[in-house]
């Protein structure tokens, strides 16, 4: 296990681009509007404050918290969102501390393109979000998602709220923004990827076999494909093999 989890899946994923191939550093930081959002907003709005009040002991240490972990993982070559997620409490904190003193370092007329391009980002990250959960159901089963629809549009209606009362009421928009998620992410993760048919390859593939089962007691035996969560749809019995001269093997010493 140690040696599957550290050397197969940590080092080959910090120098050898593991599955995905290399990808350039910076890329977290370029998904990082969508990777934090519906806050990525104030955190980005946050940059000059932060920057100015780099000195300051509380700031130092989120700081601390986050550049050293974040250099790290633009480093590897392998790159998925989550790896920086460790550092996205020390973001928020600094995202809160500017967002409660009121943006005062943005008042000056050099951070005003910082403005502009963090909302322009930020609306097209909304609006990019909320039709690719409309088109997933679609894309995947060829259908529309009412439910899907209604959340997307109430994504889009906060994020719009929350952006005006921005300006004079900052704490309301961070509460109108929440809510707008939870009530997203409640409707696509609870609801709209749940019922998806064809997303799913491990359950399409243990209801076909249960379908097509040979024998009262079925064990599934797979070739390549080796993800986890066959074993949990198809049983502790799923026998993973590497290639199919194993399958083939294990299905002469057992038809079933």
């Amino acid at each position: 296990f140690l040696e599957q989890s550290v050397e197969n899946d940590l080092f080959a994923k910090l120098w050898h681009g593991q599955n995905r191939g290399v990808l350039i550093p910076g890329l977290h930081l370029l998904t990082f509007p969508l990777a934090f959002f519906p806050f990525s907003l104030f955190a980005m709005l946050a940059i000059p404050d932060t920057w100015k009040k780099r000195h300051d002991p509380s700031v130092a240490f989120c700081l601390g918290w986050i550049i050293p972990v974040w250099i790290v993982f633009e480093l590897s070559l392998t790159k998925l969102p989550h790896y920086v997620m460790v550092t996205y409490p020390a973001i928020a904190i600094l995202a809160a501390k500017a967002l409660l003193d009121g943006y005062p370092a943005l008042a000056a007329k050099k951070w005003r393109w910082l403005v502009a391009l963090s909302v322009g980002v930020w609306l097209m990250v909304g609006m990019g979000v909320a039709l690719a959960w409309v088109f997933l159901p679609y894309l995947s089963d060829q259908t529309w998602s009412v439910t899907q629809i209604s959340v997307s549009l109430i994504l889009l209606i906060t994020q719009g709220i929350g952006l005006f009362l921005l300006v004079h009421r900052k704490t309301e928009s961070v509460l109108i923004l929440t809510l707008g998620a939870l009530v997203f992410a409640t409707g696509a993760l609870g609801c709209t990827l749940p019922s998806l048919h064809h997303f799913w390859v491990s359950r399409q593939i243990a209801q076909t076999a249960d379908t097509m089962k040979p024998c009262e007691k079925l064990q599934i035996i797979s070739s390549a494909y080796r993800e986890p969560s066959l074993v949990f749809m198809a049983g502790t019995d799923t026998l993973l093999m590497n290639n199919g001269t194993e399958a083939a093997q294990a299905l002469q010493h057992n038809p079933c």
